[in-house]
């Protein structure tokens, strides 16, 4: 199935849709994108398409491409495309859509209105070994939000603000969802997506830490979109030795 990610700004925060039914063709699909992104510029891991008189990042994509496949040992199929709109209107008048970013699996394709995008770049690498529930999805995008261009691995919000110093806070504030409500699909949507987001990328953050990647594969590979909470927590237990409960216990401590 093909999946399309689709991001807006809230915190720096994405919300995926599966290409479904209702769900908008890719802007390339329909032909219009490539008429005004006319200017290309092609390096090492990247084809960037933008406006004339536009601006990448191109330097700053390639360094956190190369830590990120690096961390996640996996060899992408080909160049990433990235459609870079100048600015939200633009990008509204020519696809429709008003997201931050969106990423297009099946044709390894990221567009943005932002210069660079490493959340959307993630959904690529991570669609490589799975496709798991919004929790593990977006957790992991959100946890790999780093700059490594400017040495900076932490994960971070748009702000600046760490993702962990994010949700300590509304861990101290009481406002936290309990995992168990948000792991799969529908529970992860019908969440407070300002929490659930940076939740999920301190969670999955601090299992990458803790862990290592390779489980975190694992379960990424041996996961469904569609699992149902107890699915995800059987899952979790084979790839991880131990229940999901106990390490959300483990990094509240942490927190």
């Amino acid at each position: 199935m093909k999946f399309i990610y689709k991001s807006i700004v809230v915190l720096f925060l994405i919300l995926p849709i599966l290409f479904c039914k209702g769900t908008p063709t890719s802007p390339v699909d329909r032909g219009d994108t490539l008429l005004e992104l006319t200017q290309t510029l092609e390096t090492a891991n990247f084809i960037f398409h933008y406006s004339p008189g536009d601006f990448v990042y191109a330097e700053r994509s390639e360094a956190f491409h190369n830590w990120a496949i690096s961390l996640l040992g996996v060899t992408c199929p080909k160049k990433i495309d990235y459609y870079k709109y100048k600015d939200r209107e633009q990008q509204k008048r020519i696809t429709g859509l008003t997201y931050t970013g969106w990423a297009i699996s099946e044709t390894f394709e990221a567009h943005s209105y932002l210069p660079w995008m490493n959340h959307e770049c993630v959904h690529l690498y991570t669609s490589l070994f799975g496709r798991p529930s919004d929790f593990f999805n977006e957790g992991i995008a959100v946890a790999l939000q780093t700059d490594p261009y400017n040495n900076d691995y932490e994960a971070r919000e748009k702000s600046g603000e760490r993702v962990h110093d994010l949700v300590r806070r509304y861990k101290d504030d009481g406002v936290l969802i309990p995992i168990d409500n948000i792991l799969d699909a529908s529970g992860f949507r019908s969440g407070d997506f300002t929490i659930a987001y940076p939740e999920a990328g301190s969670f999955v953050r601090y299992l990458i830490d803790t862990y290592g990647v390779n489980q975190l594969k694992t379960f990424f590979a041996s996961s469904s979109y569609y699992d149902s909470v107890t699915e995800i927590k059987t899952k979790f237990q084979t790839a991880y030795g131990v229940s999901i409960n106990v390490v959300e216990q483990n990094w509240l401590n942490f927190l």
